[in-house]
């Protein structure tokens, strides 16, 4: 994945089809990164944590998202800050545009190919009422 010093454009990054429902672009500098999503209906990020800290920014859609204990649904424009180490989950419900941040990047993202937690066809589940 390529990382950047100096002007670029999001848009030029190569997209990585991960699966039919899932594209992501990755920009990754020294000590942070970004991951540009686009996820469709029925995607299910399973229960997972990592070290990183992870900043959540969504663009488009809605989604069901567990940080912790607390639920919440999410829509264009919300923000969820991710400590890292917490446990943390989502449901996609329709087609979304998410932007994350890491800090540090994520090296299993690095290497490309899609994460072990991400299932498809299974976002009907739902850890708690909404």
């Amino acid at each position: 994945m390529p990382t950047l010093v100096g002007f670029g454009r999001f848009a030029a990054l190569p997209e990585e089809q991960i699966s039919e429902n899932i594209s992501r672009r990755i920009l990754s500098g020294d000590q942070g990164m970004l991951v540009w999503w686009s996820i469709g209906e029925g995607v299910h990020v399973e229960p997972h944590s990592h070290a990183s800290e992870q900043i959540v920014w969504m663009l488009k859609g809605r989604m069901e998202f567990r940080l912790g204990s607390e639920q919440r649904v999410c829509g264009p424009g919300d923000v969820v800050v991710i400590p890292g180490g917490t446990e943390h989950e989502a449901w996609f419900r329709e087609d979304t545009e998410v932007i994350d941040f890491f800090a540090p990047p994520r090296e299993d993202f690095l290497l490309g190919g899609k994460p072990a937690y991400i299932s498809e066809g299974e976002a009907s589940g739902n850890a708690g009422p909404m």
